[in-house]
């Protein structure tokens, strides 16, 4: 493992390394607990790992919101709108459905999570009217069919739309943008609302 370290690190970058390194440090953990293969320790614990990159820092500059949201097709426009007012991930925002959805209380119920822990958010009267119009536009999309497992809300598989985001950020010519950046935003934006970091960590998931 020390030596693949090595090799990879002439190829990704630290980061890269590490979320590779952990999923390996993952399975051999299962093996050695769930299915009783003998590992004496785990070899992925016992190397030095390089330092990760610098965490991104990238916000929004003064009108990028609104160049992004005047530009992006009806759907694209509410996942950005949904993600800048709750600082859920891409994955977390593509898997929701109606059932997910507390309209009495303002709350979404997040059952899938990085860390797998549910979790329970408070939703802004903007982020409520972003999932009432998408509720809409897909209920009229079905066409009346009623599907046997219920259909999360958003059609966006998570690479169709990192990729789509990234294409609108070139069209406007928004440069180092990623749509993960918007979580970021959000966070911050959550802070320099006057919540503690308790606070913003029940609602991040961080």
């Amino acid at each position: 493992i020390a030596s693949y370290r090595d090799v990879r690190l002439q190829e990704v970058s630290p980061s890269s390394l590490k979320r590779e390194l952990t999923i390996l440090s993952r399975v051999l953990t299962i093996a050695s607990r769930d299915w009783g293969i003998s590992i004496p320790q785990n070899p992925v614990k016992m190397i030095s790992l390089p330092k990760a990159d610098k965490a991104r820092t990238r916000r929004l500059e003064a009108g990028e919101k609104e160049r992004l949201l005047q530009s992006a097709n009806p759907e694209l426009h509410r996942i950005i709108s949904l993600a800048l007012e709750t600082g859920m991930r891409r994955g977390e925002i593509l898997s929701i459905k109606k059932s997910h959805i507390d309209f009495n209380k303002s709350v979404l119920f997040i059952p899938s999570t990085k860390t797998d822990t549910p979790r329970t958010i408070p939703l802004s009267t903007d982020a409520v009217s972003v999932l009432r119009e998408q509720l809409r536009a897909s209920q009229s999309q079905s066409g009346g069919v009623i599907p046997l497992h219920e259909p999360t809300i958003f059609d966006y598989k998570p690479r169709g739309l990192s990729g789509e985001f990234l294409k609108l950020c070139r069209r406007k010519g928004i440069h180092d943008l990623h749509f993960h950046d918007l979580r970021h935003e959000a966070t911050s934006r959550l802070f320099e609302k006057g919540l503690n970091p308790v606070e913003v960590a029940t609602i991040t998931g961080h």
